[in-house]
């Protein structure tokens, strides 16, 4: 009797944590942050990490939320904890450097999206944004070799980006 009711609590908890993701997440696709942020903080348990799929954590839905709403503190301290439970996840590596690009912190950002790329090499996401902050740091070379390796016809900014820095690097 003790197995089934812990097992019950557990199938709770979890069917709570997937509701509140799934949420998050429709909240976050419409860009209404502030239900996000709700419906993630809701959600949250200390027996249910992540999603069963995709590993996604209700600590990056959290901090992806925080990032938007501009409590860029705060953001941190959530991708940190879902850092701690996922450490493979390029997402989270990826919000790690949006908020520290954000906060114009490319010293910072540039370590993230480069974890990220050695997690996930051809993820076009991270490349764009590394190639943004090697811009900002005056990396141009480093920024011309990460804006070659995606697609940029068809992207005015990326496009005069990597012109603009081909100017400044000859």
């Amino acid at each position: 009797i003790s197995i089934l009711i812990f097992n019950l609590f557990i199938g709770y908890k979890k069917y709570n944590y997937e509701v509140h993701l799934n949420r998050a997440k429709a909240f976050e696709n419409a860009n209404n942050f502030t239900e996000m942020l709700s419906e993630a903080e809701e959600g949250k348990s200390d027996l249910i990490t992540m999603g069963p799929e995709t590993g996604i954590t209700m600590k990056l839905k959290t901090s992806i939320a925080l990032k938007e709403l501009k409590e860029y503190d705060r953001a941190l301290r959530e991708i940190n904890i879902a850092k701690s439970y996922n450490p493979y996840n390029a997402n989270i590596w990826i919000t790690m450097g949006t908020i520290y690009t954000d906060l114009k912190q490319f010293d910072k950002a540039i370590p993230c999206y480069e974890k990220a790329l050695q997690i996930n090499p051809y993820y076009d996401i991270a490349l764009k944004n590394l190639a943004i902050n090697y811009f900002n740091v005056n990396n141009y070379e480093a920024c011309i070799k990460a804006l070659n390796k995606v697609t940029i016809k068809g992207d005015i900014y990326l496009t005069d980006l990597f012109n603009e820095a081909t100017r400044r690097l000859a």
